[in-house]
């Protein structure tokens, strides 16, 4: 990791899962997403500059979340950014530099979908156990972010 301390940043629906003292990640992570959700988006930039496109999200499957270790997976374009941590300021300026292209290009796109698309460039974790999830009762999606991996997939408890 460079010299750039981790950060982190909620939406204001998060609620706290699982509490945890310390999480290992791999050297090569770039993001850790400590809050999941079951909705995926596994397309292309390409596809969210066309203003006139309704971004279809689809139902997760297990080809775009590979287990890592007993606590991480490994995600490649999963909608939902109300916990992240980030592991340096190169990755968030690369994601804001991207948000701002794309969404000039397409009023509208949901920033989610581009950080979905973003993961494939970047190495991006999640945990099993997720340490957030968004509480219907401050207006967030609880019932496809109160997951947990099982059984080769992420799943509502």
């Amino acid at each position: 990791m460079n010299q750039d301390r981790p950060f982190m940043i909620l939406e204001d629906d998060c609620a706290l899962f699982h509490k945890y003292d310390s999480v290992c990640v791999p050297d090569d992570c770039s993001l850790l997403y400590l809050g999941v959700s079951l909705w995926m988006y596994p397309h292309d930039t390409r596809t969210l500059q066309i203003s006139s496109r309704q971004f279809p999200i689809e139902p997760h499957t297990s080809i775009h979340i590979f287990s890592y270790d007993e606590n991480l997976t490994r995600i490649k374009g999963m909608t939902g950014t109300h916990t992240i941590l980030y592991r340096s300021r190169d990755v968030l300026k690369h994601y804001i530099e991207c948000m701002t292209s794309n969404t000039s290009c397409a009023e509208g796109t949901p920033h989610d979908l581009i950080f979905a698309v973003l993961q494939v460039e970047h190495a991006c974790y999640a945990l099993k156990r997720p340490m957030f999830y968004q509480d219907k009762i401050l207006g967030g999606q609880e019932d496809v972010t109160k997951l947990e991996f099982v059984n080769g997939r992420y799943q509502m408890c």
